[in-house]
């Protein structure tokens, strides 16, 4: 039911995010339950390279469950091309990395994993968040830019990594949302449990 060929009504919000990622480089995303957040990542993921803003990028979900902090890092350095999937990297090789090349590094789904006083939710992922934590403060100030995205904020997650660079992603602008529900509407009717879904989440993310 819902229009696939284009990427709808976050034009503003793109914008947005993009000078605040000129001042600082690493930043959260915030916004409620099936705003949008992860198929903006998704987006950005491949709109930043096609428009030549990096060179490479990276999409990570950190949700309830976390891979070893290898694991993450080798994660990523087979997504950006700095390895294939049958050759390790180190941590530090991976930041040295990061400094050097102009990549779009995407985690996801934060809130899973953080509390809204920036503790790790299941104590079994203390370390490998700590590892993580510590990768991004280092990376502070480097050519690669790094996304956050969490229903809330990241409590003391946030010190010395992301800081106050935030931004609260809402509902689509009421342009956006019209253009929408013209092209729904302009097509066959259709009613199974799959189009029931697509409007409840349409309603959602028009709701703000």
């Amino acid at each position: 039911l819902l229009p696939t060929e284009r990427f709808w009504g976050r034009d503003l919000d793109i914008l947005m995010i993009e000078r605040r990622l000129q001042k600082h480089n690493e930043l959260l995303i915030s916004g409620m339950a099936s705003i949008g957040k992860t198929s903006l990542l998704k987006h950005l993921a491949s709109w930043w390279i096609e428009t030549g803003w990096v060179q490479h990028s990276a999409y990570i979900v950190l949700g309830e469950r976390i891979p070893s902090f290898r694991k993450l890092c080798q994660s990523l350095a087979v997504q950006v091309g700095m390895v294939t999937e049958h050759e390790s990297v180190e941590p530090e090789q991976l930041l040295s990395f990061f400094r050097e090349n102009r990549c779009a590094v995407l985690f996801d789904e934060l809130n899973g994993a953080i509390n809204v006083d920036g503790f790790p939710r299941n104590p079994l992922y203390t370390d490998t968040l700590r590892a993580f934590h510590r990768m991004l403060r280092e990376a502070v100030g480097s050519q690669s830019l790094i996304v956050l995205a969490s229903r809330g904020t990241l409590g003391s997650f946030a010190e010395f990594t992301v800081q106050d660079n935030a931004y609260e992603l809402r509902g689509l602008d009421s342009d956006s949302a019209a253009d929408l529900c013209r092209q729904l509407l302009a097509r066959p009717p259709q009613y199974n449990e799959k189009d029931v879904l697509d409007v409840e989440n349409l309603v959602c993310t028009t709701a703000g």
